[in-house]
């Protein structure tokens, strides 16, 4: 089983999108603030980006530059290590309406989850952009698309479908290409107030899920079977992240604290795009 969480970081208004940089140093947003900080090791907050609006999710490129995904704005932007934000990417005739969450393939290749804000009907999307920046749209009928990940092998885009309370799947023909998709596992009822947000996955396949509004992070097996809830203590964990000096600890943000939550773990995490060398 889990340890008990421990509180990391406080103090945060409506934290999201844990992302850590290859030298281990943990980011996130705050989208009250419109505001991405880097906490360090003692917990202690210092601004790195104001982005202007509601700045969501976080990845790492594998350059060292940030790329957030900007909600307010309906844009993805990138932050080089001087902090200074530019326009990465928006989508063209039809811009983001919500942009929400990252995930690089091993390209450089970028996934984006676009839900339209506060719908409930199957009107989300998810965009593939290129590692040249071209933006094409991957999947849509998304009822509120929100975190995203790829699976160990590479070959499977994860996408949390929060309204639909489910992990939707899809098998990759090509980089930025859909092949089969399928619901993967229903974790709470569709359409439910909260459901779940936030993914990470584990070097073993499971799968880490924030379930907002139920308190817990679900732990998925390979084999699609809910092994484990662990609660964090409070209600609304919007997302997680591996972290620590060999990705054992599960970081987790929840909104209604202000906090970062720290949960140690009996897997180790896979490592993203922008921690590998």
């Amino acid at each position: 089983m889990t340890s008990e969480p421990a509180v990391y970081a406080s103090g945060l208004r409506a934290p999201e999108g844990p992302a850590f940089d290859r030298a281990g140093r943990l980011f996130v947003v705050e989208m009250d603030a419109a505001t991405v900080q880097r906490v360090d090791a003692d917990g202690s907050l210092h601004p790195f980006v104001c982005t202007g609006a509601r700045p969501n999710g976080l990845a790492f490129h594998r350059d060292g530059d940030l790329y957030v995904a900007e909600a307010g704005l309906g844009a993805v932007l990138r932050v080089p290590p001087s902090g200074r934000p530019y326009m990465f990417a928006d989508a063209g005739d039809e811009p983001f309406r919500n942009p929400n969450d990252l995930a690089f393939d091993t390209d450089g290749g970028l996934y984006v989850t676009d839900p339209v804000k506060g719908s409930v009907a199957p009107d989300g999307r998810v965009y593939y952009i290129d590692p040249e920046g071209e933006v094409r749209l991957f999947a849509d009928g998304l009822r509120f698309p929100n975190g995203v990940v790829l699976t160990a092998d590479g070959g499977t885009v994860l996408v949390a479908e929060s309204r639909a309370g489910a992990i939707r799947a899809y098998t990759l023909d090509a980089p930025g290409r859909a092949g089969t998709q399928r619901i993967r596992v229903e974790l709470v009822p569709p359409a439910d107030r909260g459901g779940p947000g936030g993914l990470a996955v584990a070097e073993d396949g499971h799968l880490y899920v924030a379930l907002s509004r139920h308190g817990a992070v679900a732990v998925v097996a390979p084999d699609d079977t809910v092994v484990e809830r662990i609660p964090v203590g409070a209600d609304r964990p919007s997302n997680v992240a591996f972290g620590g000096p060999d990705r054992r600890l599960l970081f987790v943000t929840e909104v209604d604290s202000g906090t970062v939550r720290i949960v140690p773990t009996v897997r180790r995490g896979l490592a993203l795009y922008g921690e590998a060398a």
